[in-house]
């Protein structure tokens, strides 16, 4: 167990820097960098909905991803938010004119562009990247420290029949780690000590968590340990950035609202 926590841990590690090199040399490095990310995201999701029996049309997501992620250099998100629609459009036709098409098939391509394609998206189009570096490291904060003091002082189960291995005390632990990212961050960057980036960051950190019990559920499902090995001590991208997905949305939300 502590071999695992060490492997997770140096993976996360070398993971932050690679990110924070990604975010230093901005656009486009970093919009080519969530643009691999997002399509391996998709093969790994594509290969657990199979296995539930979803017609799932992979290079027709990709090349959408692909373009969806691109029209962020452009800095419009009424262009981005145009092809999504479009797209959208598109995956349907194609899907609806195939003489064995299932409402299932339909809502299974269209939940990945939902699920994968539009939180990378809101995270580029976040723009300034202190609150990308966040959108990522949170949840990365939170998961870790979920990690170990769960396999340090957890004795009482989460949800067993999502994931086994998660407990209360860890849980507690997740929201700890947010609060403490948080506060780290906060720190570097000279914002204000405001009462409510802390209340954010308990509500992103269980929400992180809830992302993670969600990516869970799927691989139940599809009776999978984990969506893919590329990340050791993590399992695949999908494995690994679970939670983002979830919190993405919710810190472009804060920062367009609070105008951060």
């Amino acid at each position: 167990m502590k071999n695992n926590l060490l492997k997770r841990i140096i993976t996360g590690i070398i993971l932050i820097f690679v990110i924070l090199g990604m975010i230093y040399l901005n656009n486009p490095i970093l919009t080519f960098g969530i643009l691999i990310l997002s399509n391996i995201a998709i093969y790994e999701l594509s290969k657990a909905l199979k296995k539930l029996e979803y017609g799932i049309q992979e290079k027709v997501l990709y090349i959408f991803n692909s373009l969806l992620v691109s029209s962020t250099l452009l800095y419009d998100v009424k262009i981005t938010l145009s092809l999504y629609i479009f797209i959208n459009i598109i995956i349907l036709s194609l899907i609806i004119f195939k003489s064995e098409c299932r409402v299932n098939d339909i809502l299974g391509n269209i939940f990945i562009i939902l699920y994968i394609t539009v939180p990378y998206i809101l995270i580029l189009n976040l723009r300034d990247t202190k609150w990308i570096f966040y959108a990522y490291a949170l949840p990365s904060f939170t998961d870790t420290l979920a990690y170990a003091i769960g396999i340090l002082f957890g004795k009482h189960k989460l949800i067993e029949r999502l994931s086994p291995k998660k407990t209360i005390e860890g849980a507690l632990g997740g929201i700890l780690g947010g609060i403490i990212f948080t506060y780290i961050f906060i720190n570097i960057f000279n914002l204000n000590q405001d009462l409510f980036l802390y209340g954010f960051a308990v509500i992103f950190s269980i929400i992180s968590q809830i992302g993670d019990l969600f990516a869970s559920f799927i691989k139940r499902k599809a009776d999978i340990k984990d969506y893919g090995s590329i990340l050791i001590g993590h399992g695949g991208i999908m494995d690994r950035f679970d939670s983002l997905l979830f919190v993405a949305p919710l810190v472009y939300i804060m920062i367009i609202n609070l105008r951060l």
